[in-house]
């Protein structure tokens, strides 16, 4: 009979594997395998690139660069990696030997199945705390799906010592955490994240029953009281699932965990907790350490112009968190709470004019009406969320036992091992920028590198028909260099080295009518993100000499700029409340249809994967 949906996808991909395995890439010693509809992050190649070394471990299956549990306070690291027994698809990472050896077992159905438990054979995965992809059409940061890497300067791309995920360190330092983690034996005792302040001791376990979590159906209960997906994966390794949690870490502990048998814990609970206890407990406040709750400056401001104006940014699914009477009443005066429906709540009812002034509104059909950052109403007053940049370079709080990850052993080996910030610095950017080129979807915008000022001066100085224009080109690189910008703001060309245009000048004859445009122009088409020459590139399909032709024709940054703070704005109006019900309605299924039509026009013709070599 014909075949279901599921034994057709995984025959595609079998075939697709085997033929990449014995046509394009045979002579790879990996492969990233990717879903066809995901966007990926600008550090997407050196995330994976600095972690391929490690599939040489026998106990590694793969790397992942999807996390589906990368929800609001549950992320806030780039650096940060988990080991977990799960396989969560989307964009990975395998070795070809090891691909060899799954191909002949692989099943007729539930493939993703296979690779979480039995073609796994007892080897783990890794996966980011912050992903490194996000799906084009749905279940985007924007929508409130997992938070996504949109980090614009590739030196915030090292991943620190990579020791520290073999695992043989993980599972000692995983233990010394549990060692040093307080006890938690009602959940009516455990800490709101929002509360938490900085202290001794910023980790807590919770035990709780289960002799298979991740098929038992347990981790249901577990998953909503922590507002995790249900039906997802719990991202445990061996029994045990560690979350960020304020400005310290949770410890979810199954009662069936080999780890926390050999970590020897003491004390240990009475008993550990049921699944009635979860379903009974109200769900703490929640938000990430480097985030805090506001309220909007006045009414009818959205949450993304508020965070704007104290450079920070806003995103979604933080909002989610926070949509709750208690967490209203702590940042807004508010006589009551009703339940009400608009992408603009939680908010509280501001105008006297409105039949709600003064009551807590929070979003009680989030389905229907998706709470979004950009959203506002003239009668309401927003909660907001906003965050600080991710912060460069690993912060965890040190157990209170010896670990791989203490702080003093990591600043030696800091001290003897160059970083990738390092290794992109300066010196070797003229190089990889020559050469390299970004090929990203328009939806990642490219990194900003700066030109090298006195490089530019020495031109200057020795170019007697340039020195007019040195001047403003300087000022137009200064304007547009730095790489702190919040992931809202629009793309922008890189700037040309200044160094490779001096030498450049110095070969070429030059006019008095000729001027340092067309070069700067020509260098642009070809400058990259820095990436050293060990890493993979991707090529760019636009040619250089229409670069010059097209940035003619295309509208300045700040045009730019304008015109889609215009359009964002004339699309901001989902958040209406009650009153204005069947607009929030029309107009948000205009927004998903524009994301659909965006996310077609960039999408690989590949019905299910692209495979991309990791050469050696």
């Amino acid at each position: 009979g014909p075949k279901s949906f599921g034994e057709r996808v995984a025959s595609h991909y079998k075939a697709a594997l085997q033929y990449v395995l014995t046509e394009t890439f045979r002579d790879q010693s990996a492969l990233v395998i990717m879903e066809e509809d995901v966007v990926v992050s600008l550090d997407f190649l050196l995330y994976f690139a600095q972690l391929k070394p490690l599939l040489q471990h026998e106990d590694l299956l793969g790397v992942s660069a999807w996390n589906e549990n990368a929800l609001g306070p549950y992320s806030a690291s780039r650096q940060r990696l988990l080991r977990v027994d799960s396989f969560s698809g989307v964009a990975w990472m395998v070795s070809t030997q090891r691909l060899r050896e799954l191909l002949p077992k692989w099943p007729r159905n539930f493939w993703q199945k296979f690779l979480g438990k039995v073609g796994r054979e007892g080897r783990q995965f890794i996966i980011p705390e912050l992903p490194r992809v996000q799906h084009a059409g749905g279940d985007r940061q924007e929508d409130g799906g997992p938070l996504f890497s949109t980090s614009r300067d590739l030196r915030d791309a090292d991943l620190g010592d990579l020791q520290r995920m073999s695992a043989e360190a993980y599972g000692r330092t995983l233990a010394a955490e549990l060692q040093a983690a307080s006890l938690v034996e009602d959940l009516a005792d455990l800490p709101a994240p929002l509360h938490i302040k900085e202290g001794s001791n910023l980790r807590w376990r919770v035990h709780y029953q289960s002799d298979q979590p991740e098929s038992d159906g347990t981790w249901r209960f577990v998953a909503r009281f922590l507002q995790l997906p249900e039906d997802g994966h719990p991202a445990m390794l061996d029994g045990v699932t560690k979350l960020l949690w304020g400005r310290g870490f949770l410890y979810m502990v199954a009662s069936s965990s080999g780890l926390a048998l050999k970590a020897r814990l003491r004390p240990l609970p009475a008993y550990p907790l049921k699944p009635e206890a979860f379903q009974e407990a109200k769900s703490p406040l929640m938000v990430a350490p480097n985030a805090q709750l506001l309220a909007a400056e006045r009414a009818g401001q959205s949450c993304r112009d508020l965070c704007a104006s104290r450079g920070e940014f806003c995103a979604p699914s933080d909002l989610r968190f926070v949509n709750r009477c208690d967490a209203m009443k702590k940042a807004l005066f508010c006589e009551r709470c009703e339940r009400n429906m608009g992408s603009d709540q939680p908010a509280v009812a501001s105008s006297r004019s409105s039949r709600s002034y003064g009551a807590c509104l929070y979003n009680g059909d989030v389905l229907h009406h998706p709470i979004t950052c950009e959203a506002a109403h003239r009668d309401t007053r927003r909660l907001c969320v906003c965050r600080r940049p991710f912060p460069a370079g690993i912060s965890e709080a040190a157990p209170a036992v010896p670990a791989t990850e203490d702080a003093s052993s990591a600043a030696t080996q800091a001290a003897s091992t160059p970083t990738l910030q390092q290794q992109t610095a300066a010196p070797k950017l003229p190089n990889s920028t020559s050469k390299s080129g970004t090929g990203i979807p328009e939806a990642v915008p490219p990194v900003r590198t700066t030109a090298d000022t006195s490089s530019a001066a020495a031109q200057a100085a020795s170019t007697p028909t340039t020195r007019q224009q040195t001047a403003s080109e300087m000022q137009r690189s200064t304007s547009q260099s730095g790489t702190g910008i919040p992931p809202s703001a629009p793309t922008v060309q890189t700037t040309a080295d200044a160094s490779s245009a001096a030498r450049q000048a110095a070969s070429s004859p030059t006019t008095p009518q000729q001027t340092t445009a067309p070069k700067l122009q020509r260098s642009t088409s070809k400058s990259g993100t820095g990436i050293p020459e060990a890493v993979p590139r991707v090529r760019t399909t636009a040619d250089t000499s229409s670069a010059a032709a097209q940035a003619a024709s295309t509208p300045t940054t700040r045009q730019q700029t304008a015109s889609e703070m215009q359009r964002s704005t004339s699309q901001s109006g989902t958040g209406a409340s009650l009153h204005d019900e069947t607009g929030t309605k029309a107009r948000g299924k205009d927004a998903k249809a524009a994301r659909a039509d965006d996310a077609r026009s960039f999408a690989p013709s590949s019905n299910f994967l692209a495979a991309t070599a990791v050469p050696s």
